[in-house]
């Protein structure tokens, strides 16, 4: 093994097709060279570090940041964490370690770190919508062709990207083995749930959500690589989980205009990325500090991280619709996919019809301007999977179940959290609102997003 490599060689496949695997990334050494190979896609993590001119190399945050000497934090990265709800680009919250970018490789040679990127944009669609609409129920229909089994579990929720997969595989006679849905009291998809599958004569499992919240925080940030504030719901599904899944991953993002704005479009097109990336974060970004300890609040506020914002937003400027690329190759890549690929994966095969190669070339090449506003999916469904469209989408609840907790959630949120990140005293008064009024709603909305960083502290040592 090459001196400073923390894996001699390890291969990391997913998505399995009828031609193999389409997710493929490897970490491969020799006694000349340490190369890191990213998927397509880049949605297999792999992490990097240059100390000493060394790599060290691993499939997970952990493995890579046990061999630092004294680990901080990349605050510019936290920042943008804290204001997006994700991080961006190649950075993580650790300082100097890196996750490999789509298609990219890296390679060490007699302490030189060369990197190689192969992503470029596609070109624009130039067909009208009707043809659009078309062209997506035929692409997505072969993609699901590929990824056809008979035995597969399909979450399925109240809204569009699963519905469209069970549409598919019923329309192409490959029924899934069974559909599962979690129950949570937040949102009507339980019901949604079981009106689709009455509708399409498959057993449903309803799954309850289990009483710790803390404990599924916990499990996702571990297997999250402490990288979102996101995907814990799924932590209940996992001992459900059975034979092949499929996961719906990217449909919102890439044909229904989630967090579209067509002002921060404009702003890119003119070339004004500073502006724009101001604008959105304005619109969609997130807070989340006020429970930061005074030093990190001042490490981690909002003008620290919006260059790399900024950086990252104008990498996708002269894409057909910047907004949907940012997100896709941010948002979706780094957070979204570690619940597939992060937690499912370690379990049973997991199938991504969204993400086959030619259909998402075709849904990144949809230009903004006809295609940004959502509705495009919606109308996809009706055309491809008439006798599931007319079931209305699910919603939030407005007084969710779930967020009504007994006193000793409430405890434990604030037990968890106490860290020198925090500032536990402006904690305990939310705390102690959230007992006399017998709701933890906003207490856990803000665990969510700072724990992963008191458990990267507590588990790694990274300050």
């Amino acid at each position: 093994m090459t001196p400073g490599a923390f894996e001699s060689s390890a291969a990391l496949a997913a998505d399995i097709t009828s031609s193999g695997p389409s997710l493929v990334a490897e970490i491969r050494s020799s006694p000349e060279e340490v190369t890191l190979t990213a998927d397509r896609l880049g949605m297999l993590p792999v992490f990097y570090a240059e100390s000493c001119g060394r790599l060290i190399a691993g499939k997970s945050l952990s493995a890579v940041v046990q061999r630092l000497s004294a680990p901080r934090f990349d605050d510019e990265a936290v920042s943008a964490y804290f204001t997006l709800g994700y991080y961006v680009g190649d950075r993580t919250p650790v300082e100097g370690v890196r996750v490999l970018r789509p298609g990219e490789t890296v390679r060490m040679r007699d302490g030189v770190l060369q990197r190689t990127e192969r992503w470029a944009p596609p070109a624009p669609f130039r067909g009208g919508y009707g043809d659009a609409v078309e062209a997506y129920r035929e692409r997505f229909a072969a993609s699901v062709r590929k990824r056809l089994v008979h035995s597969a579990v399909l979450p399925i929720s109240g809204g569009r990207d699963s519905r469209h997969i069970l549409g598919e595989l019923l329309r192409q006679g490959a029924r899934p083995a069974r559909l599962i849905t979690l129950v949570t009291g937040e949102t009507s998809d339980p019901e949604i749930a079981v009106r689709i599958a009455d509708r399409a004569g498959l057993p449903l499992q309803e799954i309850p959500q289990g009483p710790s919240a803390v404990e599924r925080e916990r499990c996702k940030a571990r297997s999250n690589h402490y990288l979102t504030d996101e995907n814990a719901w799924f932590v209940d599904l996992l001992p459900h989980l059975e034979g092949p899944l499929l996961d719906g991953i990217g449909g919102d993002v890439l044909s229904n205009g989630l967090y579209f704005d067509a002002k921060t479009t404009e702003l890119l097109r003119r070339g004004d990325v500073e502006t724009a990336a101001a604008h959105y974060c304005a619109r969609f970004g997130t807070g989340y500090r006020a429970f930061l300890s005074r030093p990190y609040r001042r490490r981690w506020a909002r003008p620290v991280g919006m260059p790399l914002i900024a950086a990252e937003l104008g990498r996708y400027q002269s894409a057909p619709d910047p907004v949907k690329a940012f997100l896709f190759w941010n948002r979706t890549r780094r957070e979204i996919a570690l619940l597939p690929l992060g937690m499912a994966a370690e379990r049973v095969p997991v199938l991504l019809p969204y993400l086959d190669d030619g259909l998402l070339d075709f849904l990144l090449s949809l230009p903004a301007e006809e295609f940004g506003q959502p509705g495009f999916h919606d109308a996809t469904i009706q055309s491809a999977c008439p006798g599931l469209a007319d079931i209305p989408y699910a919603g939030k609840l407005k007084r969710g179940g779930a967020s009504r907790r007994k006193p000793r959630e409430v405890l434990s949120l604030l037990g968890a959290s106490r860290s020198p990140l925090i500032n536990y005293g402006r904690l305990a008064v939310q705390g102690g609102e959230a007992l006399y009024q017998g709701t933890a709603a906003g207490v856990l909305a803000n665990f969510r997003r700072y724990y992963p960083l008191i458990a990267l502290s507590q588990d790694l040592g990274v300050q």
